[in-house]
């Protein structure tokens, strides 16, 4: 019968296998932090905008319920009062569209903005490891031809 291998020592050594740069990853860390901060940030404020929005609507919504429900000494006052609630409502629907509109417009640019700077950002910390990469690999090569030669 065969014998199973045991990957247990390649996997247990496969981490230290790779160099890995404490300062690039924890700078990559704070990086990440602060992104997340700033993007979480732009969320909770249009969360908070909206839910202000629709706080605003069921309070003045609330209201207009109560006036409605008043007694009336004739039957076309009841029907009059509803009619202005109704008013009352398409105006308070279109105001607070229009109030998420904005929020939501504005969350978007300040998201856009975001992430527009952090991939100028990435882009350029990509470029200086690269350029790194690329003295340390050619530094090497000619080590290595000088060695040989």
């Amino acid at each position: 019968m065969a014998k199973a291998q045991d990957f247990t020592a390649i996997f247990k050594d496969l981490p230290f296998s790779f160099p890995v740069d404490e300062a690039a990853a924890k700078d990559a860390w704070n990086k990440t932090a602060k992104f997340n901060e700033q993007f979480a940030s732009i969320a909770l404020d249009a969360a908070n905008k909206a839910g202000a929005v629709s706080e605003k609507a069921a309070a003045a919504t609330l209201e207009g319920l109560r006036a409605v429900s008043k007694a009336r000494p004739e039957a076309k006052d009841y029907l009059s009062a509803v009619v202005e609630f109704g008013n009352a409502q398409t105006a308070l629907v279109r105001e607070s569209v229009e109030t998420l509109t904005e929020a939501l417009k504005q969350a978007q640019t300040e998201a856009t903005e975001l992430l527009v700077s952090t991939s100028k950002q990435a882009a350029e910390d990509l470029n200086k490891t690269a350029s790194k990469a690329q003295t340390k690999v050619t530094a090497a090569v000619k080590k290595a031809a000088e060695a040989a030669a």
